[in-house]
């Protein structure tokens, strides 16, 4: 019930589909909480831990298309208490206030529920 929670959380907060096989592990060296995880969907090239809080973990990311920098929030899907889908769904409904960060893409990549900010 809860991944079926997360997946219609995802499909209301405006990500693209995006096959399972985006995910390349790589040398990026990062935490191994993200089991090495070094593109999102795609497009999100991850780089190094910025932060982590009581939802997951922050990495830098470049968009390898434009290459603007931005950030990626991960939360792992096996979490107690996911939240992150939510978080995303608000910010999106938010987007256009000042303050607030603009979601780019949320999904659920491997293990983790992630959203590019």
């Amino acid at each position: 019930a809860a991944s079926d929670e997360a997946q219609t959380a995802s499909a209301s907060c405006g990500a693209r589909p995006v096959s399972r096989s985006v995910l390349a592990l790589g040398s990026v060296a990062m935490s191994r909480d993200v089991a090495q995880i070094s593109r999102v969907g795609g497009v999100y090239r991850l780089g190094r831990k910025l932060g982590a809080g009581s939802f997951g973990d922050i990495y830098f990311a470049v968009n390898t298309q434009t290459g603007e920098e931005l950030a990626v929030k991960c939360e792992s899907i096996k979490s107690k208490h996911p939240m992150l889908m939510y978080e995303a769904k608000l910010i999106k409904h938010l987007q256009g206030v000042p303050g607030i960060a603009s979601v780019h893409y949320c999904d659920i990549e491997g293990d983790y529920n992630v959203m590019v900010m």
